[in-house]
């Protein structure tokens, strides 16, 4: 399991990088979801739908904005 730290919000997160790839035009991008915190599910990406904006725990990012990466075992 990879954990990272993401700032959004002004908050730091801890995330885990479900997936990372590299577009066409070179970016790569990073499928991450958020850990819960204190045992509770937290939802702190905004994801835009046909019916308005709606909180997500999942989101792609490029892969520069994690920091403080690393690999644990699960």
């Amino acid at each position: 399991m990879i954990i990272a730290t993401l700032r959004t919000n002004n908050r730091n997160y801890t995330i885990e990088v479900i997936d990372a790839f590299a577009t066409g035009d070179g970016r790569r991008i990073a499928a991450v979801a958020a850990l819960p915190v204190d045992g509770k599910p937290i939802r702190p990406f905004t994801e835009i739908t046909h019916g308005g904006p709606c909180q997500s725990s999942t989101a792609r990012i490029p892969a520069t904005f994690l920091s403080n990466i690393s690999e644990i075992e699960p």
